[in-house]
């Protein structure tokens, strides 16, 4: 109740009384700031908010105009007593914070809170450890934890876990503290240059103590969707769709609806067997066809399979366009009677619903980020009814819970007890043939994620990997499925010769990368490239959890792994030799 209303109120009150202080101090500074050098009264810097978002926080100028940007080298502010690039009247505001003043109107457009993490500049947003984005859930500060109690003792570091450790206590009785020790710092004018000590020290440490387990992949972690809750704008325009409990569910809700018209599906023989359980359990005949070079359906292989009382099933493989050249247009001119499905989970964050050449649209959408259950439907057909039940979503929101729980500590029973959750809920998902909506509780969650700002970043991770393993793949050690690296796929997909044992190297790495599409019973033999790709291929964690300093560990792993070198520093060595070499 706190967080989410009472402190956004007193932030408006506070702002408002504050504004009766702010025109006086801009009448009596303004001058003075003007002409020791003729710049302007306020400096207006670019800062990441809440979820990321960046905004233009406002300040009392203090620095000359022009004035270089000095960092140390842990990326923290250059702050010294005898700053030259400070003006005389700006050594007086910093000295008695009143030069943070003018960001009342910040807190007064909700862009900032009277207390909160103080925001970093843009390019931060990279650098910060996925376990603790945490602090990004809450909206940044005029003052905050670091500020009262260390004034500028903590490097960049530090302040991260501060703000963490502010963002998951965050309470009236601690703001209420935060706010006096903050007074009575300003006026002591305690700690107000970087001299680091051991308090400081001693609290880092404690809070570091905290986040003991570090993993790639696997299961989201309930915390890990907390910095994309934004503006939506109904992103998957769920007031057109139909939402279920998985993939699969809407899949069976297809199943069940269109059993009396049609008697046949057909699938790419690169598919997995959830796909096709919920059309061979309502007693469709099934077909598979074969697929190109570059992943698209071969069309000889369709014509040969395809007839009016057919589903058509086709699906994009991280990126590739299964309509390359028109060939979905041409089958389904040629073939008008049929019913076109096209699976879009792999990409869903670059095209969710728009119906162009399908007459239905699915999505399993809880692969992509942490929710309890989510499955999407876009068609005009008409479904059967879908039965109520959270069951399913119960389980998965507590595992999600204790995964929180178990990044914190590191406990090895409480990895054990949201795994077995995991399973026990997607044991569930074949239990009866009738289609389960989706829980309220997911729908609140689509509503409110920025997928906006949460493709960018997956897109940005996609590249990041690209770039630095493309110098394995022209030496030979791994191949690239063909795809744009510049959109957000569900996972970032290598083929490797020894595929089980780079994974299971990969793991004891703490890099999980899931080997999908082992294939359905009767696909084995209908499509070389499907068999291929089935037994070597590997995808790799590139979501919105991680950060560009993540992609680079992953990829100096892969290296070292491919490689059989033993460590992280011999992975470096190799990508570096790696990039030496033209491709053969």
């Amino acid at each position: 109740m706190y967080r989410y209303c009472v402190k956004r109120i007193f932030d408006i009150l506070f702002s408002l009384i504050a504004f009766v202080f702010l025109v006086p101090l801009t009448i009596l500074f303004a001058p003075i700031i003007f002409f020791t050098d003729k710049g302007p009264v306020f400096y207006k810097a670019e800062r990441i908010g809440q979820g990321g978002k960046i905004f233009k926080m406002y300040k009392f100028r203090s620095m000359y105009v022009n004035a270089p940007d000095i960092r140390l080298a842990d990326g923290s502010t250059y702050n010294s007593e005898d700053d030259p690039r400070v003006t005389p009247i700006g050594r007086f505001l910093r000295k008695t914070s009143l030069d943070e003043i003018p960001q009342m109107f910040n807190v007064f457009l909700g862009q900032m809170s009277l207390i909160g993490p103080r925001p970093d500049p843009p390019d931060w947003l990279d650098k910060y450890p996925p376990e603790i984005r945490v602090f990004l859930s809450v909206k940044p500060g005029i003052t905050g934890y670091n500020q009262a109690y260390f004034r500028n003792g903590s490097d960049g570091t530090e302040k991260m876990y501060n703000d963490a450790y502010y963002a998951e206590n965050i309470s009236f009785l601690l703001d209420l503290k935060i706010f006096f020790k903050t007074i009575a710092s300003v006026l002591k004018k305690e700690n107000t240059y970087k001299d680091i000590g051991e308090e400081t020290t001693a609290n880092i440490k404690a809070t570091q103590m905290r986040y003991k387990a570090k993993e790639y992949g696997s299961e989201y972690n309930a915390e890990s969707g907390v910095p994309y809750v934004g503006a939506n704008k109904d992103y998957f325009q769920l007031h057109n769709a139909h939402l279920y409990r998985s993939g699969r569910d809407a899949l069976r809700a297809l199943a069940v609806s269109l059993r009396e018209r049609y008697d046949t599906v057909l699938f790419p023989a690169l598919c997995c067997q959830s796909m096709v359980s919920p059309f061979s359990d309502n007693g469709y005949e099934i077909a598979f066809y074969s697929l190109n070079e570059d992943y698209t359906p071969n069309e000889e292989s369709v014509r040969n399979l395809l007839k009016d009382s057919a589903v058509f099933c086709f699906m994009s493989y991280f990126g590739s366009d299964p309509n390359k050249d028109g060939k979905i247009d041409a089958l389904k001119s040629e073939f008008p009677a049929s019913f076109f499905l096209e699976d879009r989970t792999q990409i869903a964050l670059s095209s969710p619903s728009t119906l162009k050449n399908a007459d239905a649209i699915v999505l399993s959408i809880r692969k992509w980020l942490a929710i309890p259950d989510g499955g999407i439907l876009y068609t005009n057909a008409a479904l059967c009814e879908s039965e109520d039940d959270d069951t399913f979503a119960k389980i998965r929101e507590e595992a999600l819970k204790e995964k929180d729980a178990y990044l914190k500590s590191g406990s090895a029973e409480i990895k054990q007890s949201f795994r077995e959750k995991f399973n026990k809920a997607n044991d569930l998902l074949d239990f009866s043939n009738k289609p389960v909506s989706m829980s309220t509780a997911s729908q609140k969650v689509l509503s409110e994620v920025d997928f906006a700002l949460m493709y960018r970043d997956r897109t940005r991770n996609n590249e990041k990997l690209w770039e630095l393993l493309a110098p394995i793949a022209q030496n030979g050690k791994i191949r690239f499925l063909p795809y744009s690296t510049s959109s957000s796929t569900l996972y970032f997909p290598i083929l490797t010769d020894n595929r089980d044992e780079v994974q299971k190297a990969l793991a004891q790495k703490g890099i999980y990368c899931p080997v999908i599409w082992p294939l359905p019973r009767g696909a084995e033999q209908i499509c070389p490239l499907a068999s291929y790709t089935a037994r070597h291929i590997l995808c790799l964690p590139c979501d919105h959890r991680y950060t560009s300093d993540d992609m680079e560990f992953i990829a100096k792993e892969v290296a070292a792994v491919v490689y059989e070198e033993e460590n992280y520093d011999t992975g470096r060595q190799r990508l570096a030799v790696a990039g030496d070499h033209t491709s053969p």
